[in-house]
């Protein structure tokens, strides 16, 4: 897998689908009790806290992961296009588990890898991921 993957809009719709709901997800709750009554300071605190963390989580992932042959975002990318079934909401249905075990598979290599101090290692085994799924 050299170069640039090459892939549908809709898969880079769903991929970027995923990183948003992944990451704003804390913010919903909040929201949801804004509408009724007031949310306090620290709750928002928590909620953006949580956003921040998650984005942190997703930039260390993306470091350990990533190599010179596959990028983290492409192999994001293959993950989405191997999951795609031809139907928008079906593919929506099944895309955003299969990416959000992705996630977390990965940031379990990444952790693993540095564990074991062999931060090449999660690059491999998310590589091999990659092409089992």
């Amino acid at each position: 897998m050299s170069g640039r993957v090459k892939v549908g809009i809709f898969v880079h719709l769903y991929a970027w689908a995923f990183v948003l709901v992944a990451s704003l997800w804390p913010l919903v709750p909040p929201l949801l009790v804004a509408r009724h009554s007031a949310v306090p300071t620290s709750t928002w605190a928590i909620a953006v806290g949580l956003v921040a963390f998650i984005q942190a989580t997703f930039w260390y992932v993306q470091r350990r992961c990533s190599t010179e042959k596959l990028s983290y975002w492409d192999g994001l990318l293959v993950v989405t296009a191997s999951m795609m079934t031809g139907w928008m909401y079906s593919s929506l249905i099944v895309v955003l588990p299969v990416l959000a075990f992705t996630f977390v598979a990965s940031l379990l290599l990444a952790v693993y890898a540095d564990v074991r101090q062999a931060p090449g290692e999660a690059a491999e085994r998310f590589h091999k991921l990659v092409v089992r799924l």
